[in-house]
């Protein structure tokens, strides 16, 4: 959300650039090869609409899911370089 809605969740619809998309890929593959990295790289966040807190399997799975959406969107980029990628938070 701060890196690509200015830090207001406001359901928007926002352009994500394919060097923000690698960037988080950089950080989650960096975290699962040592998940003690997650509160400084990926840190939870407190909340109902958000789920645990705890960096435990579920949040290594969301990793996991979360390498595997930025591996295709790569995949989908080195077919067409021109793709514009968007982001919409909604809770």
């Amino acid at each position: 959300m701060k890196n690509v809605q200015g830090g207001t969740d406001d359901c928007g619809i926002y352009e994500v650039t394919f060097d923000q998309l690698m960037s988080l890929k950089s950080r989650v593959a960096s975290v699962l090869a040592d998940n003690r990295k997650g509160p400084e790289l990926l840190p939870t966040t407190a909340g109902f609409f958000f789920g645990s807190t705890e960096y435990d399997d579920l949040y290594l799975e969301d990793m996991v899911e979360t390498l595997n959406h930025l591996s295709e969107c790569e995949k989908i980029h080195s077919n067409n370089p021109s793709v514009k990628f968007f982001y919409s938070s909604s809770w």
